[in-house]
């Protein structure tokens, strides 16, 4: 969750009618394709998770600022922001093999 999601409780228990929705609240930590992943939504919680070196890759959002960094072993970005109200729409693309990220920009009609 992020700090935009308004009633959590309600996001819930509309997402666990269908088993093909997964919401993992504030925090998620996956392994996909061998890499362990962290997500939050919170740069000043991200950044300390990849510093810790426990993850391959941690992602996160809030600040609409897209960025990449490599401290240390671990990847840590933010995709930017889909909607393009500070900036250029875009999102990320992480490829578990060979664990790279890219930015993607996302063209939008001229009005």
């Amino acid at each position: 969750f992020g700090n935009n999601d308004g009633d959590t409780f309600l996001l819930s228990t509309i997402a666990a009618k269908y088993r093909h929705v997964t919401l993992h609240g504030h925090m998620a930590e996956l392994e996909l394709g061998g890499r362990r992943i962290a997500i939050n939504h919170y740069p000043d919680i991200s950044r300390p998770l990849a510093l810790s070196g426990l993850y391959d890759a941690v992602f996160s959002g809030h600040d609409h600022k897209r960025y990449q960094e490599q401290p240390g072993k671990t990847l840590w970005a933010n995709p930017g922001e889909i909607m393009g109200r500070f900036g250029s729409p875009s999102f990320g693309l992480y490829e578990t093999e060979p664990g790279t990220f890219r930015h993607v920009d996302v063209t939008t009609p001229a009005r």
